[in-house]
């Protein structure tokens, strides 16, 4: 479990240091490539197929591998990609969106909360008709 989060780490903290919303790291098993970590978290349900694939699918890749570099893409959406990059850009964009209307949900839920618990202190403050300390 250690190397897992050093691995998520690395990926987190290069992708900061980069100034970049995003970072993966891959590992070279032969002639594939392997999903080893990513910022943001890649979920349990990610496809397989884009978590191992073959080097010769990901040019990108092979060019870090190649030039000993890491390789930056700017903006996703004009990237000139494999069939097999955009599949992973396009998994890993909906994972982004559900995991922000996810985020939005709960906010919600607990402002309805909060709203719940403030309407029912001010239902007994005006039926009690005197002031009482307001809830948190």
């Amino acid at each position: 479990m250690r190397l897992v989060a050093s691995k998520r780490l690395t990926t987190d903290r290069l992708s900061e240091l980069a100034g970049l919303n995003s970072g993966a790291l891959y590992l070279l098993e032969q002639d594939n490539v392997v999903l080893a970590a990513a910022t943001p978290e890649i979920p349990l349900g990610f496809p397989e197929e884009y978590r191992r694939a073959p080097l010769d699918s990901h040019p990108h890749i092979g060019s870090a591998i190649t030039m000993q570099e890491p390789v930056t893409v700017r903006d996703t959406r004009l990237e000139a990609w494999t069939p097999a990059e955009r599949g992973i850009v396009d998994a890993r964009d909906l994972c982004a969106t559900l995991a922000n209307i996810a985020a939005v949900a709960i906010e919600n839920a607990r402002l309805f909360q909060q709203n719940a618990v403030r309407e029912k202190h001010a239902t007994s403050v005006i039926s009690a008709g005197t002031p009482s300390p307001r809830p948190r």
